[in-house]
């Protein structure tokens, strides 16, 4: 399929007001870059807290947002050997162009968040997006692209939470996931697949009705219970659940609350 000069993207032009669909030239990968044609981009309660500017990070309007993002790989670079056109990629978006610790023991979501896709860089929501080198890219063959977007984030942040509670877990432990929403639904499935010495698995969150409603919704085996509380309401119910004083491990896969202090 060729690809067409301009493209499409819903651009924010500024804080508050709705994204616009544009046409902008295509970029054109060089070296390591690779072009991609997307197919799925997630909207990431973030991205509504960047529209409102509640979190002000955006570097210059008009800007493309998106930071979860799946397609078929279009061009690539002179330098990029490792992937093929056509190829079904998902786009991990923690990209960073420094060189310090973070990057060097492959964290780099965390060395510059001005660097991110969708957040320094522009995004996904657009017909096609420049990824500035193909080790930003896992394979997706077999997978609904539209649906493996939200992987990248929403599917992403809970597995690595969950994911340091396997050494730790023992068998008779309890695991308590803080918010069954977007992320924390995430994070149930997880902690029944990776920790099976887990017997209890707890969902907490502020709105009972929309957990259980989550959780219904991912059709895997539900966690033991799901609990409506804040703060210091947590320990008890909990304590009750385990009917016991065994060591409970706490996982909070949610997002930082960004427009207000958090409960």
């Amino acid at each position: 399929m060729s690809i067409p000069k301009t493209m499409r993207v819903a651009q924010l032009l500024a804080y508050k007001r709705p994204l616009e669909v544009r046409e902008v030239p295509v970029p054109e990968p060089r070296g390591e870059n690779v072009l991609i044609r997307i197919v799925g981009s997630g909207l990431c309660h973030s991205d509504l807290h960047f529209m409102d500017g509640a979190v002000p990070i955006i570097p210059s309007f008009p800007f493309t947002l998106g930071h979860e993002n799946a397609g078929t790989i279009a061009a690539v670079g002179e330098n990029v050997h490792a992937v093929q056109i056509g190829d079904p990629v998902v786009v991990f978006g923690g990209w960073s162009v420094k060189s310090d610790r973070f990057t060097r023991s492959g964290q780099e979501q965390l060395s510059d968040m001005n660097a991110w896709v969708g957040v320094g860089q522009p995004g996904g929501y657009a017909d096609y997006l420049l990824v500035p080198t193909y080790r930003y890219l896992l394979p997706a063959q077999g997978l609904d692209l539209v649906e493996a977007a939200a992987l990248t984030d929403a599917g992403l942040t809970p597995y690595r939470a969950v994911k340091k509670l396997v050494p730790v877990i023992y068998p008779g432990s309890a695991v308590v996931i803080i918010g069954a929403g977007g992320l924390g639904q995430f994070g149930v499935q997880y902690a029944r697949l990776l920790l099976p010495a887990a017997t209890t698995v707890v969902a907490v969150d502020v709105d009972s009705h929309s957990a259980s409603r989550n959780l219904l919704a991912v059709k895997v085996p539900r966690a033991s219970s799901t609990l409506l509380g804040l703060r210091r309401r947590y320990a008890k119910p909990i304590r009750q659940q385990d009917g016991r004083h065994a060591s409970s491990s706490w996982v909070w896969p949610e997002a930082p609350c960004l427009s207000r202090p958090c409960p």
